[in-house]
């Protein structure tokens, strides 16, 4: 009686294929799967700034800040606010924003996980530090300050 092993070789190389191809796929799933989730938090991150860089120029194109009168005290500030009505900037809460040094406005501010940057593009009013990071979210409103203006403001990281 003679015993053939042919047959029990070809199955074990189509394991080992089958294993092989599977392993491959697998690994090719697991790095699309990682970029994906990479992508999503980029954009997660982008939609973060663009909301927080809105919320915060509304604030202070639209709102007195809190206490209406921070300006006399900046110490008191809960928040900042530019306006004395809807748009229309006040030339003393201007000053007294310019004026704080950065890391209080950027409280006042709340964007403590990222940088900001203030312009007032015709009047040439700046305060921030000017962007220089890998993700950058510019808002502009238009406000009146001595005439129309536009008021960018930027958030970056």
């Amino acid at each position: 009686m003679v015993i053939s092993l042919s047959k029990g070789q070809i199955i074990m190389s189509d394991l080992l294929l089958a294993i092989t191809v599977l392993s491959i796929l697998v690994i090719y799933l697991g790095g699309a799967i990682d970029n994906t989730f990479d992508k999503f938090a980029s954009n997660k991150q982008l939609h973060d700034m663009e909301l927080g860089a809105v919320k915060i120029s509304d604030m202070l194109v639209r709102s007195a800040g809190y206490p209406a009168n921070w300006e006399d005290n900046p110490v008191s500030a809960i928040s900042i606010g530019l306006s004395s009505s809807d748009r229309v900037l006040d030339g003393k809460k201007l000053s007294a924003f310019t004026n704080l040094d950065y890391q209080t406005a950027k409280k006042l501010l709340g964007t403590s996980e990222y940088e900001f940057y203030f312009r007032l593009v015709r009047n040439g009013t700046e305060k921030g530090l000017l962007p220089g990071g890998e993700k950058t979210v510019t808002v502009r409103r238009i406000a009146s300050y001595n005439g129309a203006d536009t008021v960018e403001f930027t958030l970056w990281k």
